[in-house]
């Protein structure tokens, strides 16, 4: 008979430890999943701003190109008006 009651006393004890480890491993799924999540997000948030940030910069480098290319029209003008006096 106390065989009987230690092996169920040791079966419980091993069903409870089962359901602890689960429900440990589970909480442990989930806080990773959260942070895989926060790292995506952070992720894409990076990759938006680096895609405003290279937009920004290409219409500065166009209005550089066009206002470098207005100057060296009017020195051209400049220099052919100076030229025909």
């Amino acid at each position: 008979m106390s065989k009987k009651l230690d092996k169920e006393r040791d079966i419980n004890h091993l069903q409870h430890t089962i359901i602890k480890l689960r429900d440990e491993l589970e909480k442990n799924i989930i806080e990773k999943d959260k942070g895989i999540q926060t790292v995506e997000s952070n992720s894409q948030i990076g990759i938006r701003d680096l895609e405003k940030t290279i937009r920004e910069l290409r219409k500065q480098n166009e209005k550089d190109r066009i206002g470098e290319e207005d100057r060296t029209g009017e020195t051209l003008v400049t220099s052919f008006v100076s030229s025909l006096q």
